[in-house]
Order: structure tokens, then C-alpha cells, then sequence
């Protein structure tokens, strides 16, 4: 299993790939098998990351979240293995980098589906989750996003931009403790 699931993660990187993959039900059966291995295994990561590069294209993201891709990402999201929940914060970022094909039909989905709460405990997580999960907030709320079309927001910059921002400077403080030589944190 795990061989064949390499070889679907070589071929979805290939952007010409991702959309007649999607068609052809690749995505539809990785995650089944990200369902299959919810405790946690390394075909669950490998699996969710053909659902990621499979959701990095603009055509795929709806067929995707039909299929069940954002519950599986929100659902992985919670993963204790940091390499999983990254993967997860990662399909999250693809699908709001696209999301607004198709009239905003994934972005709607998305924050239908519940990603904001997913968002909020990403970007307080350190290294990749937190940097995906920042990344997806802002495709989802940032610049050129209409404003108040988000439950509860009352304009402004939403809540999850200013998490955003407090995200950034720690990778900021990080990175220059780094050029200091200190320690990372």
C-alpha cells in the first residue's frame, strides 16, 4: 500500500496530473485510506499529502471537498503527530488559495465546514501547522476577500489576521534568535 501511495503523491505533484487524477478518483481513494488510518500511521500522512497536492489547483478544490477532503483535513488537523496536522494545515491552505474559483463555492464551503475554529488552533501551533494555518487565514480573510462575509465579523480585520500578525512575529523573533545563534525558542 505504502509504495502505491508514493507513486500518488509523485504523480500529484505534477500540476497537468491533479485534475484528471481528481476525475479519475484518486483523491476519492486517498482519502478513504486517510479514513482507514485516523489512529494515526505513516500512509495516513502520505495519503493526506496526495490530498494536498491534489487540492493545489483551482479546477480540483470542490470535487475535492465533495469527496470529503476538508473533513478529513479538519479532522486531521487534531492529529498529535505535528508532521500530520501539518500535511492537514497544508490542504487548508491550498483550498483557500483556490477558493475563490467557481463564485467562492470552496471559500463558502470552508468556512461552512468550519475552518475558522481549525485556523484559530493552527496558527497557534509552532513550525508548519502554524505557518499553513496563518497562510490559509489569510487567503481566507486578507486583501481583496469581501468584508463581513464571514459569521460574526463586524469589519475590520478579522480576528484570525490579527493571529496572523502575532503568528509572524514569532516567526520573526524566532528566526533572529536563529542569526544570533541562541536557541530557536
Amino acid at each position: 500500500l505504502e509504495a502505491a501511495l508514493v507513486m500518488l503523491v509523485n504523480m500529484s505533484v505534477m500540476p497537468e496530473c491533479r485534475l484528471p487524477m481528481v476525475r479519475g478518483g484518486s483523491g476519492e481513494a486517498a482519502i478513504a485510506v486517510t479514513r482507514a488510518c485516523e489512529g494515526g500511521s505513516k500512509n495516513l500522512e502520505i495519503a493526506l499529502k496526495i490530498v494536498q497536492n491534489l487540492s493545489a489547483n483551482d479546477e480540483t478544490g470542490e470535487q475535492l471537498i465533495e469527496q470529503g477532503a476538508l473533513q478529513i483535513a479538519l479532522q486531521s488537523t487534531r492529529n498529535a503527530d505535528p508532521k500530520v496536522s501539518a500535511v492537514a494545515a497544508g490542504i487548508l491552505s491550498n483550498l483557500a488559495l483556490y477558493g475563490k474559483a467557481n463564485n467562492f463555492a470552496v471559500r463558502r464551503a470552508m468556512l461552512e465546514g468550519g475552518v475558522v475554529q481549525a485556523l484559530e488552533s493552527l496558527i497557534q501551533q509552532r513550525e508548519r501547522a502554524g505557518l499553513s494555518g496563518a497562510k490559509a487565514a489569510a487567503y481566507l480573510f486578507g486583501e481583496g476577500v469581501e468584508r463581513g462575509s464571514v459569521p460574526g465579523e463586524k469589519g475590520g480585520e478579522h480576528p484570525l489576521l490579527v493571529a496572523c500578525g502575532k503568528a509572524l512575529g514569532r516567526l520573526c523573533n524566532a528566526l533572529q534568535h536563529t542569526l544570533d545563534g541562541k536557541e530557536l525558542y
